[in-house]
C-alpha cells in the first residue's frame, strides 16, 4: 500500500513554470547566484 505524505515541495514542483521572458532590470548578487547554482545541482534530473 502506498501512502502520500503532503510536503510543501510537492506544491512547488507542481506549480513550476518555464519562464522564457526575463526582466533585465532584475539584478542578482553573487550570493543569490551561488545559492541558485547550489540548489540546481541538488535538484533531481534524468541523470541522478
Amino acid at each position: 500500500m502506498s501512502y502520500f505524505i503532503p510536503h510543501p515541495i510537492h506544491q512547488l514542483i507542481e506549480a513550476r513554470r518555464s519562464i522564457n521572458h526575463f526582466d533585465p532590470q532584475c539584478q542578482l548578487d553573487d550570493q543569490q547566484i551561488e545559492m541558485l547554482v547550489d540548489l540546481a545541482t541538488r535538484s533531481p534530473s534524468a541523470f541522478n
